[in-house]
């Protein structure tokens, strides 16, 4: 199932998907344009998917990945918080609310590091049990 924000066509939007595997393994996939940046839109559907693998007694275990080769997850969306300066610290709180609530979940967590992973996106990757990240690219740092 996609989760993210519709736009006027009803297509979805910067979707993030979750497919249950029959041994109990639960892919999230990331597949926002322009990096997975953490924005309301990226936080509300990453809580979504979160509420539907809450719900899915099937799952056992979590992988997070970024769809295509690129990104992971590029970090806060700064273009975003230029834009609304009076709602970005509420934004960078529901953004550490999000990984607390990664970090607590109750089956194991693994970060599949497909592409680049900065600021937040190394964070994100930080709260999950297990870390694994292709060796031919993509940037692992908390510094942008």
């Amino acid at each position: 199932k996609i989760l993210g924000t519709q736009h006027s066509r009803g297509m979805a939007e910067d979707p993030i998907t979750v497919d249950v595997r029959e041994d109990g393994v639960a892919i999230l996939t990331m597949g926002f344009r322009k990096g997975n940046l953490a924005n309301p839109s990226w936080i509300q559907a990453m809580n979504e998917a979160l509420d539907k693998i809450d719900a899915d007694g099937r799952v056992r275990a979590l992988v997070i990945t970024g769809k295509g080769v690129k990104y992971f997850c590029n970090g806060l969306d700064t273009k975003w918080i230029a834009k609304n300066p009076l709602w970005a610290m509420g934004m960078v709180v529901q953004t550490y609310r999000l990984f607390a609530r990664i970090l607590v979940l109750g089956v194991p967590t693994v970060a599949a590091i497909n592409g680049h992973a900065i600021g937040a996106g190394f964070f994100l990757a930080q709260v999950c049990d297990h870390r694994i990240m292709t060796t031919t690219r993509g940037i692992f740092t908390c510094l942008p």
